[in-house]
């Protein structure tokens, strides 16, 4: 016989990724979270979990659990709503924005924060891997740049990113030095071209954020690739054309496969997509 509370904990452990950090949520032991997955998983006579290259997820046989546990706790959610027994704490919905891109966090919560709910709180995390920190249920949505999305990860391609070089307007770009990037961003599209195209003389320092290649542009200490919105980037630069070529890539919304997409969630996806959807349209 199926027990709601293992259910419960099951759903909390895939959620969190590990279990002291569902124990945590939770507020019981880790011993207890694995007492609990495992009542249900001799229950069910299955396994629920498995370990692969990319990390810890659910088995396929878990993904059905998983589907039933978040189909029962949203309606648990749903009557405590009706009855007015819903928390008043507000949702916190974190997000991953690429390191690389130098997205401008207050700028994008304050275009967000317009149209979302006064329950829902924003937290923003710039990560060289934002794909990492879903995994690792650092962040709930991540803004992921790739060809594909790593293993289970789930998502949707909102656009082309277009990555372009920029110097200051009327310097020289023949003669100026590059702005690299450093090791957190060495598997990035233009990290992987400067390293195969740019003198390593010629590049004067590196850096870790898009935002510090977009302050060394504007500062003139050199050439940086930057994100291409169809604009002429920071004030008083301008597009080097003939520095280096357009890298294009997609970019994806994306959630861990496990973690179930609360209201708030939704919301939020919902303004990511039309909120970026266009700045890479335009």
């Amino acid at each position: 016989m199926l027990d709601w509370d293992d259910l419960r904990f099951y759903l909390v452990a895939a959620q969190a990724g590990t279990g002291t950090a569902a124990a945590e949520k939770l507020r019981v032991s880790r011993t207890t979270v694995t007492r609990r997955v495992e009542a249900l998983e001799r229950a069910l006579g299955v396994s629920l979990f498995e370990t692969t290259a990319a990390g810890a997820g659910s088995t396929e046989a878990g993904r059905l659990v998983l589907a039933c546990a978040r189909d029962l706790d949203s309606r648990i959610a749903a009557l405590r709503a009706a009855l007015s027994l819903a928390d008043a704490h507000p949702d916190v919905v974190r997000i991953a924005l690429p390191a690389e891109l130098g997205l401008e966090a207050l700028t994008l919560y304050q275009t967000l924060a317009g149209d979302i709910a006064a329950t829902i709180r924003l937290e923003f995390v710039q990560s060289a891997s934002p794909a990492a920190a879903l995994q690792e249920r650092s962040a709930v949505i991540g803004l992921c740049v790739g060809d594909t999305l790593p293993a289970h990860l789930r998502g949707r391609i909102i656009g082309t990113l277009r990555m372009a070089p920029y110097a200051v307007h009327g310097a020289d770009p023949a003669r100026l030095p590059w702005i690299g990037l450093g090791k957190d961003l060495v598997e990035s599209g233009p990290a992987r071209w400067m390293t195969a195209h740019v003198p390593a003389e010629r590049i004067v320092l590196r850096v870790n954020t898009g935002a510090e290649v977009r302050e060394a542009v504007r500062r003139g200490l050199g050439i940086g690739y930057l994100w291409d919105g169809g604009n002429d980037g920071p004030q008083g630069c301008r597009r080097a054309e003939q520095a280096g070529p357009v890298i294009a890539d997609k970019l994806w919304l994306a959630m861990h496969e496990d973690v179930p997409p609360s209201p708030a969630v939704r919301a939020v996806l919902a303004r990511l997509e039309d909120i970026l959807g266009r700045s890479l349209a335009a």
